[in-house]
C-alpha cells in the first residue's frame, strides 16, 4: 500500500490490520440499517501496468480474455493460467487513454503475476510493473454511489464494464446487485475525494469490496487458491472471461 495513503486513511480512523495486509474502519451505527452507500479502501488489491508497442499483442497471446476487442471505455475480466490451464490470476483488466493496461487484482497475485509473465517477455517491446508508487485505489458502492458521485460532478459510467477518465482520476463500474464504482486516482485527487464521499458514505475495507464481488458472481484467485481451478470452474467463460 502507499504508505502516504496509508497515513492519510489512518488519519482518517482507519487502522492497519497487520493480519489482513488492510485498513479496517470503526463504522458502528445507530441501529442496523446499512447505509445507501459505502466508500472502500482497497489496499488488499493492487494493480499491474503493462505498457508498450507491444502490449496488446503479447497480452493477447497469454491471457484467457480477448484483449485486443478492449476498448478505453471497456473494462474486461481475464484470466493467466498455467500451460495446463489453472488460473495463476484473475483480474479486472482497463485500458487507458494513453493506450497502458491496468490489470486490477489481489495484491497477492501482483509479484507472482508479474514475475512469471516477465518470462516470457523476450525481445517484446513490452513493460511490465506495479501501477506508478502514487497510485492509490479505492472503491464506491451502494444504492446511493451513483447519486454522491454526481455531486461531484465525475463522468461516470453509464453501465456496468464501463469506464471514464479524466486527468488524474479513473472511474470503472463494476457489475453487482447495487453500483459499484473502482476509483483509481493519486494522492492530490484521491485524498479530497476520500473525505468529500465518507461523509455521506461510511468508510469500509476491503473485506466489504470483496463480499460485493460474491454477491455479483466474480470470481477471485489468491496465493491461496493459485492452481486450484481451471477458468471454467468459475464459470470465467459465461462472464466474457474467455475468448
Amino acid at each position: 500500500m502507499n504508505q502516504d495513503w496509508q497515513a492519510f486513511l489512518e488519519s482518517a480512523g482507519g487502522h492497519m490490520d497487520t493480519g489482513e495486509g488492510f485498513m479496517t474502519f470503526d463504522t458502528a451505527l445507530a441501529g442496523d440499517h446499512e447505509p445507501a452507500c459505502r466508500t472502500g479502501d482497497l489496499g488488499g488489491y493492487g494493480l499491474v501496468s503493462v505498457s508498450g508497442d507491444d502490449a496488446r499483442d503479447f497480452l493477447g497471446n497469454q491471457l484467457s480474455n480477448d484483449v485486443k476487442a478492449l476498448q478505453a471505455g471497456q473494462t474486461g475480466l481475464g484470466s493467466y493460467c498455467t500451460p495446463k490451464g489453472r488460473m495463476l490470476a484473475c483480474f479486472h483488466m482497463l485500458l487507458t487513454p494513453a493506450g497502458d493496461y491496468l490489470l486490477f487484482m489481489p495484491a497477492d497475485r501482483v509479484e507472482p503475476f508479474i514475475k512469471r509473465l516477465s518470462m516470457y517477455v523476450l525481445r517484446s517491446k513490452v513493460t511490465l510493473s506495479e501501477a506508478a508508487s502514487d497510485t492509490v485505489i479505492a472503491g464506491c458502492w451502494g444504492s446511493g454511489a451513483t447519486a454522491a458521485l454526481e455531486a461531484e460532478n465525475l463522468p461516470l459510467p453509464a453501465e456496468p464494464g464501463e469506464v471514464s477518465w479524466q486527468t488524474g482520476l479513473g472511474i470503472a463500474r463494476f457489475p453487482g446487485p447495487v453500483p459499484r464504482y473502482l476509483l483509481i486516482g493519486n494522492m492530490t485527487t484521491l485524498p479530497p475525494l476520500w473525505t468529500r464521499l465518507t461523509a455521506g458514505c461510511p468508510p469500509a475495507s476491503t473485506a466489504a469490496w470483496a463480499h460485493q464481488d460474491i454477491l455479483a458472481g466474480l470470481p477471485s484467485v489468491y496465493a491461496a487458491t493459485s492452481e486450484e481451478f481451471v477458468p471454467q470452474m468459475a464459470n470465467l467463460e459465461l462472464l466474457g472471461g474467455v475468448s
